[in-house]
């Protein structure tokens, strides 16, 4: 798996210790972040405090996350990865700031590193941006600089899998058990 969870529980560990609390707190502590750009969602979204409030709420309760954010695992950082990058794409729209392609770009890398699925959000991003009058950003460099500042994090990744022989490949299953 992409080194970036597995960093930050060993930094964990060698700060805090092996105790449940230290384990506890950092899934918690993204499962809070979680739910603070939920509500920032909300906001760029066009709702109030009410409708920010509520997005906040509706996140904290959600048994899937609160599953995820009491458990030590590369999800809890997946959530946030995803979610603050939904928010980004959401201030792009929204705003028409290109620079806030090269900070895609860090999150979708950093995502990467967390998480291969991660991948997804770039693929259903490019379809997005394909389908929609937003296909008005590939004519210039701002997405596709974003494209290689997420490749650029990655590629650490990439090079310990070949120097380890692709131990992370997917063999192809048999179609039928013999």
């Amino acid at each position: 798996h992409p080194p970036l969870s597995v960093a930050a529980l060993w930094i964990t560990r060698k700060t805090f210790g092996d105790s449940l609390l230290a384990l506890h707190t950092v899934p918690a502590a993204l499962g809070a972040v979680t739910i603070l750009i939920s509500g920032l969602f909300a906001r760029e979204l066009g709702g109030g405090r009410i409708a920010q409030g509520l997005a906040g709420l509706a996140t904290a309760m959600c048994p899937t996350y609160l599953g995820i954010s009491g458990i030590y695992s590369m999800n809890a950082f997946d959530c946030v990865f995803w979610a603050l990058a939904g928010l980004i794409v959401a201030r792009i729209v929204n705003t028409d700031r290109p620079g806030l392609w090269l900070w895609l770009g860090a999150v979708l890398g950093l995502g990467l590193l967390n998480k291969l699925s991660m991948s997804w959000f770039g693929l259903g991003l490019g379809v997005g941006l394909l389908l929609t009058s937003e296909r008005r950003w590939l004519a210039t460099p701002w997405p596709w600089s974003a494209a290689v500042i997420a490749f650029v994090l990655f590629v650490p990744h990439l090079v310990w899998q070949l120097q380890h022989d692709w131990p992370q490949r997917v063999e192809k299953l048999p179609l039928r058990h013999r």
